[in-house]
């Protein structure tokens, strides 16, 4: 898609009616909107792709968070119950599921930063402001 409009585009309508002009008006709008979001397009899968990413850590968190809470995992408590006592049994699943959350939070807080980021250069880019 061109920068511009097709040639002849703004000359005088033959009749030089209003209607005419209201015509041309509306298509050169709809020209203008169509180029400005084919321009803007790569810049918005950019950001949903991260978004999407960050987003699917912090997912991936709230349940890592959730086991560590509640020390749910069975078989991993009955395992290391045979080597340990029982409470520090749990006490190292609680401590592994708080480490996993916390590193794939802090994943996911960075993954969404960077889309929020990248959604603010694609708008710039847009409105022609410098970023």
């Amino acid at each position: 898609m061109t920068d511009q409009p097709p040639e002849g585009r703004f000359r005088a309508s033959p009749d030089g009616g209003l209607a005419g002009a209201a015509e041309r008006l509306y298509q050169d709008v709809g020209f203008l909107v169509r180029a400005e979001l084919e321009r803007a397009r790569p810049g918005i899968a950019t950001s949903l792709r991260r978004a999407g990413l960050g987003t699917g850590a912090l997912v991936a968190a709230g349940a890592c968070g959730i086991l560590a809470l509640l020390s749910a995992h069975e078989a991993a408590l009955r395992t290391l119950e045979r080597s340990l006592p029982p409470r520090c049994a749990a006490a190292t699943l609680t401590g592994a599921y708080a480490v996993s959350a916390t590193c794939l939070a802090w994943f996911g807080y960075r993954r969404l930063q960077d889309a929020q980021a990248a959604t603010q250069q694609a708008l710039d880019e847009v409105r022609g402001t410098p970023a």
